[in-house]
């Protein structure tokens, strides 16, 4: 009975190691689909990029320029803590206006997966001149992000249509630029992205800073006409995700510069639903209403705050409650652009004798 105990022992022995030996001879499928779901099921860096995984944007253009209708290859390059390629990782791109991600686009949508080298490569287009942020992030749960600013020199040319069917354009009008990573801080709940609108600018003018004053504009008929420059309020809107297991609820929205409150936002409040769902919360940020200038900003009383121009530093800030009663602060950093533009249409001079 002993000995045949042992042997009973040994074929249980035996049949495990056998079922191990299966076990990872599995693991080595070279099938491009096993592959993708191993690259992106399993360990993710989740520490935004502190275990040592990197992604990196590359310009295939000196001091990173491109002019007005032209295009250059980019590349974006995503590694693991040895710095070995990380592959099957998608990769998302975006940019402000002025700036159009022309390969890949897919609806619209700047997305692809990296190759065997770790690689997402494409093609982007000057569309207006000036400076604009172009960012690419990695897939959930990497946490890798990179940003860089891409100049764009030369004249938009009459007829010019920019680049039908790209990309980007939605990190805002090329007068926004973040100062807070888009990484989520630990509660669940986030600014993913921030935007501000000027609708104001004419028929073949290039897009510019936020206007702040109207100006009257002279054509060169005899005797000359005068206009008004087309001339809007401001709006902007902020991108709210939630990655918590419950729904939440926005109860408050500002802006402030400082310690002082410039904005008081409209239309809250506004729930946000759970699993990696967003909605937008769009407030008026500027208006003519109670100051003494063109535009004011919207503190929502009745002595409105002077603007300023040049590029100042704001805070947007969010307040809310989830489902079980918790509350929460986010905030995010941008800089907004402001200036005295001149919007008046080709052939028309800004202020002179009207």
């Amino acid at each position: 009975m002993k000995l045949r105990k042992n042997s009973n022992a040994c074929k249980v022995a035996a049949l495990m190691a056998i079922a191990t030996m299966a076990l990872f001879s599995c693991t080595g499928d070279t099938d491009g689909g096993s592959e993708a779901k191993n690259a992106v099921d399993v360990n993710p860096f989740v520490d935004n990029g502190g275990a040592g995984a990197k992604l990196e944007i590359e310009i295939d253009s000196p001091e990173r320029q491109v002019g007005v209708g032209q295009e250059v290859e980019f590349r974006v390059k995503v590694t693991d803590p040895q710095g070995a390629p990380l592959q099957f990782v998608r990769v998302f791109c975006d940019t402000e206006q002025g700036v159009a991600i022309i390969e890949p686009s897919r609806n619209g949508v700047a997305l692809e997966s990296t190759n065997r080298n770790g690689y997402v490569s494409g093609s982007i287009g000057g569309v207006t001149p000036g400076s604009y942020v172009m960012e690419c992030r990695a897939q959930s749960g990497f946490n890798l992000v990179d940003k860089t600013t891409i100049r764009v020199t030369g004249t938009v040319l009459a007829g010019f249509q920019g680049f039908p069917g790209a990309a980007g354009g939605n990190l805002g009008g090329g007068r926004v630029i973040d100062q807070t990573p888009d990484v989520d801080d630990g509660n669940g709940i986030r600014i993913s992205a921030v935007s501000v609108s000027d609708a104001s600018s004419a028929a073949g003018v290039a897009a510019s800073p936020l206007d702040v004053s109207r100006n009257g504009c002279r054509d060169t008929a005899v005797p000359p006409v005068c206009t008004s420059e087309p001339f809007v309020f401001n709006t902007f809107t902020l991108t709210i995700k939630n990655d918590t297991a419950t729904n939440v609820f926005i109860n408050t929205v500002e802006v402030r510069q400082g310690s002082r409150t410039v904005v008081s936002a409209q239309g809250v409040p506004t729930e946000v639903k759970q699993s990696g769902q967003t909605a937008n919360i769009t407030g008026i940020l500027t208006t003519g209403i109670n100051c003494s200038e063109s535009k004011c900003f919207n503190t929502g009383g009745t002595n409105n705050l002077s603007i300023g121009l040049g590029t100042r530093n704001y805070t947007f800030i969010i307040t809310g409650t989830s489902e079980a009663g918790n509350s929460f602060e986010v905030t995010r950093a941008a800089a907004i652009q402001f200036d005295n533009v001149n919007n008046c249409a080709a052939g028309t001079t800004a202020g002179a004798g009207c």
